[in-house]
């Protein structure tokens, strides 16, 4: 899969062969196949059902326990969160949704606006979670536009081949790009623009891929915004099925 090494084989009837690689590059489409093995080598996220429970740490503020059950198939998630002494649950089945603080519908406009407990922060975490943690599989079921070649790149001070991928405009507007091992293909990071020029935008490092059912997905995700590297928040996984 390696390409642009220009090279010659004379044949004795004075016939020239030739053959051009790039160096430092491979099929994109090939190396997210064998990404996706690594990750899901029974080919079963599509229709698996998996629960997480998260410590995540944010800058400045109290770890929080967050519990995920997504069920892409079904449509069905639900987010169990303890934060501040209160239990916050986020539940969709197909269209419909729920909100629960510590087992009622909130009434308090002041936690409601606290903690965002609104239609579009229960979509938006569906959609985030079930996103981030279904990588890189995603990428090939919902309309990213995957360049052709992925080329070989630093990370997090390790080569790595990267995959530049869009989305069409009525998906999002941001440029993504997806970091992977060498040698093994494992996912170990990925970083987003809003607007690539002006280097905003975030980085994503993961590490210690761990099995959640058939699945192998990282257990430690933490975040930097790309201008000055600074800190934003780390997930651990510390319970899967």
């Amino acid at each position: 899969m390696i390409r642009k090494v220009t090279f010659f084989i004379f044949l004795p009837i004075t016939c020239t062969l030739h053959f051009s690689f790039v160096i430092g590059q491979v099929d994109a489409a090939w190396l997210l196949k064998e990404s996706i093995k690594y990750h899901d080598p029974a080919n079963t996220w599509a229709r698996s059902k998996t629960k997480l429970t998260l410590r995540e740490i944010r800058p400045e503020s109290e770890d929080r326990i967050t519990t995920l059950t997504i069920d892409d198939r079904r449509g069905n998630f639900l987010m169990q969160q303890i934060r501040d002494g209160y239990k916050i649950e986020f539940k969709i089945s197909g269209d419909d949704h729920q909100i629960l603080l510590n087992g009622r519908v909130p009434e308090d406009t002041a936690v409601i606006s606290r903690y965002r407990l609104n239609q579009q922060r229960v979509f938006t975490m569906r959609d985030y979670y079930s996103y981030l943690y279904s990588l890189p599989m995603r990428l090939v079921s919902d309309g990213s536009i995957i360049a052709k070649e992925a080329k070989e790149t630093i990370f997090d001070d390790q080569k790595v081949y990267a995959i530049k991928v869009t989305y069409p405009p009525q998906v999002g507007n941001d440029t993504w790009y997806f970091y992977f091992d060498k040698v093994t293909k494992q996912l170990t990071g990925y970083r987003f623009y809003h607007h690539e020029e002006d280097n905003d935008g975030e980085y994503i490092i993961l590490e210690d891929a761990i099995k959640v059912g058939n699945l192998l997905i990282p257990q430690k995700r933490s975040w930097y915004t790309n201008k000055g590297g600074e800190f934003l928040g780390t997930d651990i996984v510390i319970e899967g099925s």
